[in-house]
């Protein structure tokens, strides 16, 4: 299972899970990835070993292994 994660005071918290040859998953992880960007926070592809690690990304790819979630922080 491919997921998306936010690493935050409580943890390492899974947002979706998705399996790429199920449509309902992966679409349900696209609406939340959707949200996240709209939301301005930063998604991170980590795939282990493809030289993706650590790559932004804009749009859901459902062919990622884990995404991980940087939140937007406002302040100054």
């Amino acid at each position: 299972m491919a997921t998306i994660r936010l690493l935050n005071h409580q943890g390492d918290v899974a947002l979706a899970t998705w399996d790429p040859a199920d449509q309902l998953t992966t679409a349900q992880a696209n609406d939340i990835f959707d949200q996240l960007v709209s939301e301005g926070n930063l998604l991170i592809r980590a795939d282990e070993g493809t030289g993706h690690i650590g790559t932004a990304i804009r749009e859901f790819d459902p062919q990622a292994e884990e995404i991980v979630v940087i939140r937007n922080f406002a302040g100054g």
